[in-house]
C-alpha cells in the first residue's frame, strides 16, 4: 500500500523537481522495506539519511509535547473542553 501511495503520488510530485529532489522517511520498517528501496532506485530519487527511530530530530514530537503540557495545565475533563483547549492552542 505504501509503495503505491509513492507511485500514485509522491513520485509524480518528486520528478517535477528534478535533480533537487530528494526523499526523506523515518526508517519505519515498511519505509525502508526492500521494495520500496528497490522503488526509489528504480526511479533514480536521493533519499536522505536518517537516523533510526530519532525522535529529537523531528520537530512535530515537540509540538505534540508542548500541547499535551498545556491540556495537562488546563485540567481539561470531557472532550468539548478538550477540543476548545487544542484549538486555542
Amino acid at each position: 500500500m505504501y509503495c503505491d501511495i509513492l507511485k500514485k503520488s509522491m513520485i509524480p510530485f518528486l520528478q517535477t523537481l528534478g535533480c533537487r529532489a530528494v526523499f526523506q522517511h523515518n526508517n519505519e520498517p515498511k519505509h525502508a522495506s526492500k521494495m520500496t528501496t528497490a522503488l526509489l532506485k528504480k526511479l533514480g530519487l536521493k533519499v536522505m539519511g536518517w537516523p533510526s527511530l530519532s525522535p529529537y530530530l523531528n520537530a512535530i514530537e515537540y509540538l505534540w509535547g508542548i500541547l499535551k503540557l498545556k491540556i495537562e495545565v488546563c485540567k481539561v475533563s470531557n472532550i468539548h473542553r478538550f477540543c476548545d483547549v487544542t484549538m486555542e492552542e
